[in-house]
């Protein structure tokens, strides 16, 4: 069961939208179902009322009402019949009333009596059959019993009416309301009985229907919450992955940013998962396109045999130097040439002196600041710039390599030395005028002698 569940949540979007919808859509065909069956049974009731309980109320109303003109049109008759004289034409006229009340009552039992049967034989009884049944059996006997009054009546008015017949005409109407009585409670207690089964019937109805409409309305609400919430987060992976994509793109750091993967198997994890794909395959490209930027540059920038800036790198980083200096930045420039170096590739060879070259600058970068730069600006010349020097400081650097190369001794290597041309920013100076000083004092120290600094 719960491995059913993992898998529905992790489904695509359609499985998990179709399988809410069929739940919802059944919460609502249930709902219809329910509604229908529940309505038929209600309609059904409350037929019965309108067709057999009203009807028979209606009729034991009017019958109550019979009764009491039956009690008093015999009162009546007896009066007259006891008045002195006795008043026979009145008498007759009451006689004649009391004999066709009596067949009026009885039309009206016969009139119950069939709504009674008429609806039991056509099954239009929905609650209480057998309490029907019982009043229909009730309603047959009391029409009996009242036949037999009528006919009791008829045959006491046939004659005089005597004090005899005159008290047994009231036991008879005496049992007669009894009956009525007892007749009209059942009619009564059985109409109240079938309304508050269809109003128990109703209110249960509503109450189901609100219960499965309460639930197809939590279902539907479930199914909206589901789709933006799964909606939002999945579109925000995306937009976190596309957000790096163009970080990448504008050119910052193709570093691999650690995102969660995406939740779930539907469209739109698949679609994170398919961007995070691209999106590392895209980030590997950078890495290797970064290295080989960074390999190229160095190509560019860089000589090849000692690993000194070249002399495309050496213009562009003077302009720049000299930029900072106009500003108030101490600059000096250091131009060393090594004497003799011609010789020294025709006795040893030129393996060796690129081997020179190679060691003169290693030389320079242990004994120099790392903020120091140094140039290869051709065959056996070399540059360096100090920032923050003024010359004689950096005559100090230079007297220094000087000692250090003249006292070189290691294997598979010639002794050498170099000459040193120092000057440093003045104002007014550019690029051209600086290096000319540079390069008449390196040439200065060339004519006096080799192996030796001027300053210019």
């Amino acid at each position: 069961m719960t491995h059913s569940i993992l898998s529905w949540l992790s489904a695509s979007f359609t499985r998990k939208i179709g399988g809410l919808s069929t739940i919802l859509l059944s919460f609502i065909l249930l709902v219809i179902i329910y509604s229908v069956i529940q309505l038929d049974s209600i309609s059904r009731e409350m037929r019965e009322l309108a067709e057999i309980d009203i009807p028979l109320t209606e009729i034991a109303s009017e019958f109550e009402m019979k009764q009491l003109e039956q009690h008093i049109l015999l009162e009546r008759t007896r009066l007259a019949a006891s008045s002195t004289p006795p008043a026979s034409v009145e008498q007759q006229h009451l006689n004649m009333q009391l004999i066709e009340h009596s067949e009026q009552v009885e039309a009206l039992l016969d009139q119950a009596v069939t709504v009674a049967n008429t609806a039991l034989k056509q099954h239009e009884i929905v609650d209480g059959m057998q309490a029907h049944k019982e009043l229909l059996q009730h309603l047959q006997a009391y029409a009996q019993s009242q036949g037999s009054f009528h006919a009791r009546i008829s045959e006491s008015l046939a004659q005089p009416l005597s004090e005899v017949n005159a008290a047994a005409l009231d036991a008879a109407a005496e049992q007669m309301d009894l009956a009525t009585e007892v007749l009209l409670e059942q009619i009564e207690r059985l109409t109240e009985e079938v309304a508050e089964i269809t109003a128990s019937h109703q209110q249960r109805f509503l109450l189901v229907d609100i219960a499965l409409g309460s639930g197809a309305f939590v279902i539907g609400i479930y199914i909206t919450l589901y789709l933006i919430v799964s909606f939002r987060r999945h579109m925000g992976e995306i937009q976190r992955k596309v957000d790096r994509l163009n970080h990448s793109l504008q050119g910052s750091s193709a570093t691999k940013i650690s995102l969660e993967p995406a939740a779930g198997d539907d469209e739109l994890a698949r679609l994170a998962a398919n961007i995070d794909g691209v999106l590392d395959s895209f980030t590997s490209e950078m890495k290797n396109r970064s290295e080989v930027e960074r390999q190229l540059l160095q190509l560019a920038t860089t000589d090849k045999l000692t690993g000194a800036l070249n002399r495309h790198k050496w213009d562009e980083t003077l302009a720049q130097e000299i930029q900072l200096a106009k500003r108030g930045m101490p600059l000096s420039l250091l131009i060393l040439d090594l004497d003799n170096f011609k010789g020294i590739n025709d006795r040893w060879g030129h393996d060796v002196g690129d081997r020179v070259l190679v060691r003169t600058v290693e030389l320079i970068r242990e004994n120099v600041r790392s903020s120091d730069l140094i140039f290869r600006l051709g065959g056996e010349e070399f540059a360096l710039l100090f920032r923050n020097h003024s010359k004689q400081q950096a005559a100090v650097v230079a007297e220094e390599l000087r000692q250090i190369f003249e006292q070189l001794e290691e294997k598979n290597l010639p002794p050498f030395t170099a000459s040193f041309g120092i000057t440093q920013y003045e104002s007014g100076d550019s690029q051209e005028t600086l290096i000319k000083r540079a390069d008449d004092a390196l040439y200065q120290a060339k004519t006096n002698g080799r192996n030796r600094l001027e300053l210019g």
